[in-house]
């Protein structure tokens, strides 16, 4: 898709038209408190975008020269933190007060929602995903791991949370992100007791901790975000303790020293390899770069502004959407739009 999408939490959304060359801001407006922040997007396999907001669920028009823009789909009174489509009509979206399902019109989709419904009302969702088998997961911040079947035309919810004398159950009912990887295993970082992995196959969960994970181990037991490498690699990123790298066939880590004493600010929310084979890491408060070969870790300059989304475009630019403003990277050149 000829766009390129930066998040941003003061009410903007920063819109990249490559295929103009051409660079767009759309501003929505609030009405309730006119601070409206964005937080999560997807799109269908026909180009429309969905935006997860704390206005509700919003629409882009696909044409970004009707001067449309942003228009509110519906939902307005829920805080939605993520979101996900399957099959173009059904937006599943996590919120503060569980998990909704939206259904969206095909013949005039980003119109208007024709039927809702919500599972596990009042439960914090913090992060949902979609597997290979067409199953919706969701991280739950207190009350565990939901899974969603679609079976015999109806919905079923199955739970998994920590049972004390299970030892096969999860070790937390705290969660913070999901990812499934190339061998379809689901992993989830908690905020409290590190990985769990979860078969698909055998229904049994694995814990990885500070304190069973390998001659390296975990180095915290709160996990932000993961990132898939290549050779069945996986970055974890964690809390104030910096990255650790796991071997996802047998579950151990190793630790190469360039990614964790160099970081200044150590809790890593999110990581790209870009076409360069570039990692980009962005912390909290900083962002870095790792370069191939040398294994040089950079901090990028001028970057006081919290980093809210980082990609990749067609160019090799990175895009990063900062609370002030939409910067355009490359090695050793920052241009600030």
């Amino acid at each position: 898709r000829q766009r390129l999408w930066v998040l941003s939490n003061n009410n903007n959304i920063n819109i990249i038209r490559k295929d103009r060359n051409s660079c767009r801001n759309i501003y929505f407006q609030n009405s309730r408190d006119n601070q409206t922040q964005f937080y999560d997007i997807d799109s269908d396999r026909t180009g429309n975008f969905y935006l997860a907001t704390s206005a509700g669920l919003l629409a882009v028009d696909q044409d970004l020269t009707l001067g449309k823009g942003i228009r509110s789909v519906g939902l307005s009174d829920h805080d939605f933190r993520s979101i996900s489509i399957q099959n173009d009509t059904l937006v599943w979206l996590g919120s503060e007060n569980g998990i909704i399902l939206a259904g969206i019109s095909r013949s005039n989709p980003g119109s208007e929602i024709i039927h809702r419904r919500t599972f596990c009302p009042g439960k914090e969702v913090r992060s949902i995903h979609i597997d290979r088998e067409s199953n919706i997961w969701a991280a739950m911040n207190n009350d565990g791991l939901k899974k969603i079947i679609h079976e015999n035309g109806d919905y079923k919810v199955q739970s998994f949370r920590r049972s004390a004398a299970d030892i096969n159950s999860l070790s937390s009912n705290r969660l913070r992100c999901l990812f499934e990887d190339r061998q379809g295993i689901l992993w989830i970082g908690t905020t409290e007791m590190g990985i769990n992995k979860y078969n698909l196959a055998s229904h049994v969960f694995f814990n990885l901790g500070m304190h069973n994970s390998g001659i390296y181990g975990l180095n915290s037991d709160i996990v932000l975000s993961f990132l898939q490498l290549e050779k069945n690699r996986v970055l974890v990123g964690t809390r104030e303790k910096g990255l650790g790298l796991l071997n996802s066939v047998n579950g151990q880590f190793i630790r190469p020293e360039q990614y964790f004493n160099p970081l200044r600010d150590k809790s890593v929310s999110n990581m790209l390899i870009d076409s360069r084979n570039i990692l980009w890491i962005r912390s909290w408060d900083a962002l870095y770069c790792l370069l191939p070969g040398s294994g040089e870790l950079i901090e990028v300059t001028g970057m006081e502004q919290e980093v809210n989304g980082i990609c990749e475009d067609d160019f090799g630019f990175i895009w990063l959407g900062t609370r002030s403003g939409l910067r355009r990277l490359s090695i050793g050149q920052d241009n600030l739009i």
